[in-house]
């Protein structure tokens, strides 16, 4: 078994670079608002005019945040090339089968930055699989509110 995790290891630290060398799908301003409109308008039952509306609005605030989406997806880069010794590492332990799968997600991108959260939801059956380039529809789950009590009648 040992003679295969050092191919496994090689492809491992290979298909991170590779990824690291691949610019992120970034989008425009306007299509990022548009994106973000259509969701809202999915989620609260907007007609075409007011999805307009929102679009055009969320458009001016795309614009306003710009810059700090550049420098959000440097740092994520930033964090993903820290992160491939630890992958390296990982993978040397794991069963050849294991390895592989591990090489999958991240050739994938699965395992870079901000999709991490849908990779867990994917692989846990909560989430559909399918492309990360656009934002999950719903926010995390929230907890069901609960009833206060006082503890007697009055």
């Amino acid at each position: 078994m040992r003679p295969l995790r050092a191919p496994s290891a090689v492809f491992l630290i290979a298909a991170p670079m590779l990824l690291l060398a691949q610019e992120p799908a970034s989008f425009t301003p306007e299509e990022r608002a548009a994106m973000t409109a259509r969701r809202i308008a999915a989620a609260i039952g907007l007609d075409e005019r007011a999805t307009d509306k929102a679009t055009g609005l969320l458009i001016d605030g795309e614009h306003q945040v710009a810059e700090l989406r550049a420098r959000m997806d440097e740092t994520q880069r930033e964090i993903d090339a820290q992160l491939i010794p630890y992958f390296e590492q990982l993978s040397v332990t794991l069963e050849p089968d294991q390895a592989a799968k591990l090489e999958a997600l991240l050739a994938s991108g699965a395992l870079s930055g901000c999709c991490l959260e849908r990779t867990a939801q994917a692989t846990s059956g909560d989430a559909p699989g399918g492309s990360t380039a656009e934002p999950p529809t719903t926010g995390p789950a929230k907890p069901a509110r609960t009833a206060k009590t006082t503890g007697g009648a009055k």
